[in-house]
């Protein structure tokens, strides 16, 4: 696999991007892990993927979609804190595994857009209050 210079970013289901036959399951991305990444344009977080870790994304200023599994089971506080061009938010599951999510405080404080897009319908995001 060669270097990534930025722009879109899909997160393979296992270690070994080469050969997903080989290697350990992507479940989970860590605290911070693509905090203040201004080169990330859009993220695929595969099904593989279950917790999104507190401010794994926060500060991707030039993020403008994200498209998450739907075996997410966990998104961290400030997950996705400061995106501000983040305006597309696709959900792989339905409206009630979505809601089911666990969801941190300020996951998307800061995040333009207003829905989540799941396979059956559209969920609104709930406006937030400033954090100051």
């Amino acid at each position: 696999m060669g270097s990534w210079t930025g722009g879109d970013l899909a997160i393979p289901k296992t270690s070994k991007a080469d050969d997903e036959t080989k290697g350990l399951a992507v479940t989970g991305i860590g605290n911070e892990a693509f905090a203040f990444c201004e080169i990330l344009t859009g993220i695929t977080i595969p099904d593989s993927v279950k917790n999104i870790d507190e401010m794994a994304f926060s500060n991707c200023i030039c993020l403008e979609s994200a498209s998450i599994g739907d075996s997410v089971t966990s998104i961290g506080s400030y997950a996705f804190y400061g995106c501000s061009s983040l305006a597309s938010i696709s959900f792989a599951g339905t409206t009630t595994e979505w809601e089911s999510v666990v969801k941190g405080s300020g996951w998307y404080y800061g995040v333009t857009a207003t829905t989540v897009h799941c396979s059956d319908e559209d969920v609104a995001v709930p406006q937030q209050e400033d954090e100051s």
